[in-house]
Formats: C-alpha cells, structure tokens, sequence
C-alpha cells in the first residue's frame, strides 16, 4: 500500500503547471496520507484531478500574500500632483460605478486616502450533474456579482491601490424537502473560499478556479482604467 501511494504523489507532484498546481497538490498528497482510501479510491480521485487539470491548462497567476490570501496591491508613479490625481479617482468612480455617492466610504485630501466600494459582474463556467440519469457531467455558464473595495493612498505623485474584501454574491436554488420548500438564499462568499480549489469535490474544481480567475482578469481591466484615466489628465484639457 506504501509503495502504491508513493507513485501516485509523485506522479502528482512533478508533473505540475505552476507554483499554484504544486501548492494544490502539496495538499492533496497531504489529504491523501491522512485520510483512510482505497487503492481503487485514489486511482480515481488521482485520475480525476490530472485530467480536469490537463483540459484546464494554465492555473491563474493570482496575488497571494505570506498568509496565501489573495491580496491586490499596485504603485503607479504619474507626473502629476496629489490634487490632481485626487481627483482623476473621483472622476474615475463617478464615471465606471455610475454614481460617486453610491460607492464613496470616506476621502480625505490631507491624508491622500480614498476608499470605494465597488461592484462588477463574472460569468463563470459550472459542471452539474444532468443527463437521463443524472450521473453526466454537464457544463453550463453561471454569473454573480462581486463586490470590493478599493483603498487608494496618494503620496506625492504616486498612487498605491489595494484591492481587498472581495466577495462573490452566489444565489442559491430553492430546493423541497419532506413536503417542505426552502426559498433561493443569496449568500456572499469571500474570495478566499474558493481558494485551495482540491479542498472542494470534483464538481466544483472548474467553477471555482473560473471564478477565481474571472474576477483576477477583472480587477486588472478595473485598474488599467483607472491607470488610463488618471494618466490621460493632460490630453483631457488639450482643447
């Protein structure tokens, strides 16, 4: 039995795509030791796991911080002044959220902090199981909106942005029990929740790791934005 889970975690272990497949599966070889599985039970969830990760490709470069927490944090130099950049992020927010009051927590030009509260939406791919007799793995696209926000701190001419508390609104079916129905829940999940994605069953590998990356490629679209807008002061009032 020893010498059979030992060429199953290798066989995990060097033949990763990236740090993140390498820290996924640190913890699948660890859950594996621990827990009490059959040979038959490991082929499979080894099986499972290297095909989903073969058709998935690449893991998602994603920010994480020495607590592998996902953490945003970027430093722009502009030449521009502190005023000036103040309030290219006002003009920014009022123009991407659609309403400056709904979003604007707190501003204090002396200290140079803003911070926002923002939202956008993801569409993400989701396997389920469906078929005559529910036993094939389908796929389907779903969507939540996630909320985050926003701390920038202005010093000079250089803006440090931070990204935190993002959370994925996920709206759950309503499903009947004994005669008894349970109405759609809207829960809010923080983004660490999907995070390490082998912690979750099969079925949730690819939404997870989607939603993940989705709203990683999100918050990097936000940025540049805001990058551009601040940036393109000078053309703004060359008229």
């Amino acid at each position: 039995m020893k010498n059979f889970l030992t060429i199953l975690l290798l066989a995990i272990t060097y033949s990763s795509f990236s740090q993140s497949w390498e820290f996924e599966e640190k913890l699948i070889n660890q859950g594996i030791q621990r827990r009490s599985k059959t040979q038959l039970e490991i082929k499979e969830f080894v099986n499972d796991w290297m095909k989903f990760k073969a058709e998935y490709g690449d893991y998602p470069t994603l920010p994480f911080n020495d607590r592998n927490e996902i953490e945003y944090t970027f430093i722009n130099d502009y030449k521009l002044n502190k005023e000036i950049i103040f309030n290219r992020i006002l003009e920014w927010a009022a123009i991407n959220f659609g309403s400056l009051d709904a979003v604007l927590h707190y501003k204090n030009f002396e200290s140079g902090k803003i911070i926002l509260k923002g939202q956008f939406r993801i569409f993400y791919t989701v396997d389920y199981l469906g078929g005559f007799w529910g036993d094939q793995i389908k796929e389907k696209t779903s969507s939540s909106y996630c909320t985050q926000t926003y701390v920038f701190t202005i010093k000079d001419n250089k803006l440090k942005t931070q990204v935190v508390d993002i959370q994925v609104k996920v709206e759950d079916e309503g499903y009947w029990v004994s005669g008894v129905y349970y109405p759609p829940l809207t829960l809010n999940r923080h983004i660490n929740y999907y995070y390490p994605i082998s912690n979750f069953g099969k079925l949730n590998w690819k939404s997870h790791l989607n939603i993940l990356e989705k709203i990683d490629l999100e918050i990097l679209v936000q940025k540049s934005y805001l990058n551009i807008y601040i940036a393109s002061y000078v053309d703004d009032y060359s008229f």
